[in-house]
């Protein structure tokens, strides 16, 4: 387990056509806790974006000398997780990135990506 996230490499490992729609968020809020993906066209438009709780976040209580409990964080280096996104033929490429707070805001720092075909 790593103590701080790390960009990775994204393996898809099956892919499979549903009918119906997606639930659509309705702001962006973002939090160290969750995974932006984003679908873009094949200049770079964005056509879709979904948060997702970070698949790779494993949080952990333990005790400390003075027998109190200490929430600690923890990221896994390798998951299998789901990303539902629309079956638009635009969409060239799928991004994920890492939502980073640096005491002022948000900068996204990319993770991997995933080509669609």
């Amino acid at each position: 387990m790593l103590k701080q996230p790390a960009t990775g490499i994204v393996t898809l490992l099956a892919a499979e056509k549903k009918p119906g729609t997606l639930p659509r968020d309705r702001s962006l809020e973002l939090s160290t806790n969750q995974i932006l993906a984003i679908a873009v066209d094949e200049k770079g438009n964005l056509r879709w974006w979904k948060l997702l709780l970070d698949p790779r976040l494993v949080r952990a209580e333990v005790p400390v000398t003075s027998g109190e409990m200490r929430g600690e964080e923890y990221y896994l280096a390798n998951v299998d997780f789901i990303i539902d996104y629309p079956d638009d033929p635009g969409i060239r490429e799928l991004r994920l990135y890492h939502p980073h707070w640096t005491g002022k805001d948000f900068q996204l720092v990319l993770l991997s990506t995933l080509l669609v075909e």
